[in-house]
Formats: structure tokens, C-alpha cells, sequence
């Protein structure tokens, strides 16, 4: 083979022995303070993972956003029907400002600054369509994107708009009052009895002919005595419900209650002797039964039954007169259930009194002890007949 001309080969050497002087440079650099130098490239490697696990993380999330029809202002049309009540929104970003995104804040407006309102419009949904419930500003952070809408169109229905009055229908009533009856045909809607909706005369107009009243929510009368006054919710047909303003989503009713009372008579309540007896002698009265009247609320009343009502004769102290004779003491009547009291009224016992004596225990059948008959009603000596008040005169 024939050697290279000297000029060449010259350019062929230098590249190589530049090479060779760069390495043997580079490892002298590196065989002096090499402790130093391993340090540093430890340090920038711990910086360098440290600053890439705290970079903020980025992901995709996705909302479900409801859509709302814009009121067509000064026009004589509005929007009867949208092609979707909500929208799939998928969002990407930081995971902090995703997480910052609440839905149930967010609302998706159409048909705001419409130009062309033909019976059919289509609109092509885009990022300044969201916006915040409380008008707050920027919805979406800028730094996350949107990437898709699904459905990424909204078709909207426009027609022609008209205003009818609705009356208001009465409440319907729940429950029983404590206290009389409710007056159904006396119960009075105050301040506006009809509302004014203006909306698409395909519904508003269909509803208005075919005679619908707006409903309220029920009332609960079952804690009520006496007429009263109560703000209700209207409850409209789903259809014309956004074409009312939230003023007048509030009516006030007043509800009459008639004090209808009753009365009725209980014979045959027993009689209890409260008293101190011994082992050979127990306490006794005639008659053994008496009758008791019940008044009040008629419905109430009609609920009552004997085992509602309780007759006492409270005897005195052993020391008091003597009981080889009949005494006449007076009967006291109760309730056993504390909360009729509130709305029933207990009427004397008819005897008032009955004559009391006490008898001995025939040997032959003597009372076990602390079985007293079942006619006598014993109170431990030294205690107090149980705390109640007696009934009023009749």
C-alpha cells in the first residue's frame, strides 16, 4: 500500500493526539482534590431529584357540569327546550388547582347574545360558557385546560313566549290538631293569590288551558291548638318551575282551627283505697265504682279509654278517727297518661264520696304479707299519696 503524502497524514495525527492530551488533562483535573469534586456531583445529584419529586403532579380529571338556557332579553321568543341538561367536562392540570374545582358551583350558559333565533339554534360549547353560580370571576384556572365537552354541541328551541296567571291552589293538610278541627273551607292564601309566569306558549299556554293551579308543599297541623299563619313552598309543574322568579316560590298561608270539644262518660271505674293497713285489717269502700265525664278535643275524646282514668279515696293516718265506722271520704280522679292533661279536661266522680271502714282479715283466708286485695291501693306509712292534682269541680 502506498503511504499517505505527508500533508495529510500531519491532519490525521493532530485530531488524535488532541484526544490523548484532552484525556491525560481531564484525569489530572480529576486526581486533584477528588474528594471535593465527588462531593459537588453527589450534592447536584440530590438537588436534581429533589426539585423533580416536589414538580407539581399533573392529571386528568373529569366533571359533570348542568346547563342552564340565558333568558332572551328584549325579544318575544325564549328558549323552551335544550338537547342536554348537563355536560361531561374533562379537565387536565395541577392536581392542586383540579381539586380547587367544585361542580356543584359551576353552571354551563347558553343562548346568551343570540343573533339568529330561528326555531332550532346549535351551539358549539366552548370555555367562556362555564362560569361560577355566584357570579364569582373565573371558573376554570387558566393554567388547566379543557379538553373535551361531551356533548361538545347544545341544540337549543326557540319559541314564541306568553304570559298567563295561575291561581294558587290550596295547601293540603297532614295530621289532627291537639285542639279542635281544622276549618278546611275557611284555610286563606295571603297577599297574591295568583302568579304570573311568562315562558314558551307551547307550555305555559297548554298548562293555562288545561286549568292548573300551582300547589304548595302540605302543612303539618298535628302540634297546632289555635289558628295560625305559616310560609309554605309553591310546588309548580316541573315544566314552567325556571320561568318563575324566587319571590314568589313563597306563599303564606293562614289555617283556621275550630274548637270542636266532645264529652264522654266512663262507668265503672274502680276505685283504690290509698291507706296504711296491718295484716289483719285492710281498708274497704262502697261503692266500689264510680262514673267519670271526659271533655275536650273530639278526636282526642274519642281515643280515651277506662284504663286512661284512675280513681283514689286518700285515707289519713292510722291515729286520725276511728275505723270500726264507715267514713265518707271524697274520690279524687286522674289521668295514668300525664299528656292528656294538655288538651282533656277530667270531671269530678259521680258519686263525690264514698264511705270507708276498715274490715279484719277473716282467719281462715289471711293475706299473704304484701298482698293486699285487689280493691285496696296501699301506701307505705310515712309516705305521700303519689303528687297529682285532683280534677276541678264540675
Amino acid at each position: 500500500m502506498n503511504a499517505l503524502p505527508p500533508g495529510i497524514a500531519r491532519h490525521l495525527v493532530r485530531p488524535r493526539r488532541l484526544l490523548l492530551d484532552a484525556s491525560r488533562s481531564l484525569w489530572q483535573w480529576l486526581r486533584r482534590d477528588w474528594p471535593t469534586k465527588l462531593g459537588a456531583l453527589a450534592l447536584a445529584v440530590i438537588v436534581f431529584l429533589g426539585l423533580h419529586t416536589q414538580s407539581p403532579k399533573v392529571e386528568t380529571r373529569f366533571i359533570r357540569v348542568p346547563v342552564e338556557p340565558d333568558l332572551l332579553k328584549e325579544s318575544s321568543k325564549t328558549i323552551s327546550d335544550i338537547s342536554a341538561t348537563e355536560v361531561k367536562v374533562e379537565l387536565r392540570g395541577r392536581v392542586d388547582q383540579l381539586q380547587s374545582i367544585k361542580p356543584e358551583e359551576l353552571r354551563l350558559r347558553v343562548g346568551r347574545d343570540l343573533k339568529n333565533l330561528a326555531s332550532t339554534v346549535t351551539i358549539r360549547l366552548a370555555r367562556n360558557h362555564i362560569e361560577r353560580t355566584d357570579g364569582a370571576y373565573r371558573a376554570i384556572p387558566d393554567d388547566v385546560r379543557i379538553l373535551s365537552f361531551e356533548p361538545d354541541t347544545i341544540r337549543l328551541t326557540i319559541e314564541e313566549q306568553c304570559s298567563r296567571a295561575f291561581l294558587i291552589a290550596m295547601p293540603e293538610i297532614l295530621g289532627t290538631p291537639i285542639l279542635g278541627t281544622v276549618n278546611t273551607n275557611a284555610i286563606d292564601i295571603l297577599g297574591k293569590r295568583e302568579i304570573t309566569v311568562t315562558g314558551p306558549s307551547n307550555i305555559v299556554a297548554h298548562l293555562y288551558d288545561n286549568s292548573i293551579r300551582l300547589a304548595t308543599a302540605p302543612i303539618d297541623v298535628s302540634n297546632s291548638s289555635q289558628t295560625f299563619e305559616e310560609t309554605v313552598d309553591l310546588v309548580p309543574p316541573t315544566a314552567i318551575r325556571p320561568y318563575i322568579e324566587e319571590p314568589d316560590m313563597k306563599v303564606r298561608v293562614r289555617v283556621p282551627i275550630n274548637d270542636e270539644t266532645a264529652s264522654a262518660s266512663f262507668s265503672n271505674i274502680l276505685v283504690n283505697v290509698a291507706a296504711v293497713s296491718s295484716r289483719d285489717r285492710f281498708f274497704t269502700c262502697s261503692p266500689t265504682n264510680v262514673n267519670v265525664t271526659v271533655t275536650g278535643n273530639k278526636s282526642i275524646v274519642s281515643k280515651v279509654s277506662p284504663e286512661d282514668i284512675m280513681a283514689i279515696v286518700f285515707c289519713p293516718a292510722p291515729d286520725g278517727p276511728s275505723w270500726d265506722d264507715a267514713t265518707s271520704l271524697p274520690v279524687r280522679v286522674f289521668f295514668t297518661r300525664a299528656e292528656l292533661y294538655s288538651s282533656l279536661r277530667l270531671h269530678d266522680s259521680e258519686p263525690l264520696e264514698v264511705a270507708v271502714w276498715m274490715e279484719r282479715v277473716p282467719p281462715a283466708s289471711p293475706p299473704a304479707p304484701n298482698d293486699p286485695p285487689p280493691d285496696v291501693l296501699f301506701v307505705p306509712q310515712g309516705e305521700a299519696p303519689a303528687a297529682a292534682e285532683p280534677s276541678a269541680p264540675a
